[in-house]
């Protein structure tokens, strides 16, 4: 999971790092630098507000709508899917370690009711031995 949160933050880096070349222009208050280009791209990832945020690019360069949507594949459905892929591949894997330790559990309960059983058995093949 670390792994993908990496992969993410390198991925917002470069995109902020090419909307702040490209659009620092258009909007210093929003792609000035680097930092506050990271921020727009979480504004743009969380989908809040993010239309006015490209149609104010759009204006100076109308193809940067591809910069967004490949941005808004990678973050929302790639990565964030993977991440969701992650916390219930671990959650599946809890759950299986909980039954298996169940089936471990009742196995045992299971052979000392049978070493139970064989007692009295050798007890009662004593008794009627004699």
């Amino acid at each position: 999971m670390g792994y993908i949160a990496l992969l993410m933050f390198i991925i917002f880096y470069i995109y902020a790092a090419m909307g702040s070349i490209f659009f620092a222009k258009v909007d210093p208050e929003l792609w000035g630098d680097v930092a506050i280009a990271m921020l727009t791209l979480f504004r743009v990832a969380t989908f809040e507000d993010w239309t006015d945020v490209m149609y104010a690019t759009m204006e100076q360069y109308p193809l940067s709508w591809l910069y967004y949507l490949t941005f808004i594949f990678l973050t929302a459905f790639v990565f964030l899917n993977m991440m969701i892929g992650a916390i219930l591949e671990v959650m599946s894997e809890e759950q299986n370690a909980e039954e298996a330790q169940k089936a471990h559990d009742e196995r045992d309960e299971i052979v000392k009711q049978l070493h139970n059983v064989q007692q009295k058995l050798d007890e009662l093949t004593a008794k009627l031995e004699k």
